[in-house]
């Protein structure tokens, strides 16, 4: 007998039966932050991320959501997720009409493969009254390569029906050019350790690396992380168009977004000049919008 492992297995035991009964009763909240037009500064969509209090502390979804996987909960809790987003979106789009062009969601790999997923996003968007590009689902390459035939079948129905897809901290999982050529995605989200590495020697390569074969797959990109001032300029003179980060906004609850729709102002601080050591080594294009 260890106490300290019996109370670990406690806390967990805990910790999964307040999870179960928060799905049941939707005791979470949807935080959005802001992705940004690199040439304007401005919002044009959100990343919908859940967030959980529990006994009135936040519970990283790091834990929770992959504990949600383990259960056999994720299905339920990804549904509510996607109709509070789609359902603020629709909001926003009446209130804010011209400002966003999209709300993103995220979805895992066993939400990806459940029967009768693409009708449960086709639904949601018509209760909504939105259209099918409005929607962004972010995938993971991790979900992609789970059951690659399955994922695959999904996004082709997706993409069929109008929904855009993303490939999410792109560069970070284990696929391989010739699988990743194959797949219906329309935009890479470059993983924030590439943005952080900018200007490491050698570095800036590899998200210039990521944009040149976002442009030959013909598809958008949008950095993520992004802490300040010099990598998004840096980023835009590289021929990335969309970014999102701390630096633009943190993850934030629906009235905070709604208030920075309402004021309609860029995002960040002053723009300044990239950084001259920062080598473009392909000409500039424009990218297929993200």
């Amino acid at each position: 007998f260890d106490a300290h492992v019996h109370a670990r297995a406690q806390d967990r035991l805990g910790l999964e039966s307040d999870l179960r009964h928060a799905v049941k009763n939707a005791e979470f909240e949807v935080h959005y932050q802001p992705i940004v037009s690199l040439e304007s500064r401005m919002c044009v969509g959100f990343e919908s991320l859940v967030r959980w209090n529990r006994n009135g502390k936040p519970v990283s979804p790091a834990d929770f959501v992959p504990m949600a996987e383990e259960l056999g909960i994720i299905e339920p809790l990804g549904a509510w997720v996607m109709q509070q987003a789609c359902q603020k979106f629709a909001e926003w789009k009446t209130r804010y009409p011209g400002q966003l062009e999209y709300i993103t969601v995220n979805v895992s790999a066993r939400q990806l493969v459940q029967q009768g997923f693409v009708y449960l996003v086709e639904q949601t968007i018509d209760r909504n009254r939105l259209a099918p590009a409005d929607l962004r689902l972010e995938i993971t390459e991790t979900a992609l390569m789970d059951a690659p035939q399955s994922a695959a079948k999904a996004l082709d129905e997706l993409r069929a029906f109008g929904v855009k897809i993303y490939l999410d901290d792109f560069g970070t999982g284990f696929s391989s050019l010739s699988h990743l050529h194959k797949l219906p995605v329309d935009a890479l989200k470059i993983d924030q350790s590439f943005v952080r590495g900018l200007f490491v020697q050698d570095r800036p390569a590899m998200v210039e690396s990521i944009l040149a074969l976002a442009r030959t797959l013909q598809t958008g990109v949008v950095a993520e992380g992004v802490e300040d001032e010099r990598q998004a300029s840096t980023l835009e003179q590289l021929g990335c168009r969309h970014a999102q980060g701390y630096y633009f906004s943190r993850p934030i609850p629906a009235p905070k977004a709604d208030a920075l729709l309402a004021a309609h102002a860029p995002l960040g601080g002053v723009r300044q000049p990239a950084s001259p050591q920062t080598t473009v080594a392909f000409p500039a294009r424009t990218l297929k919008s993200a």
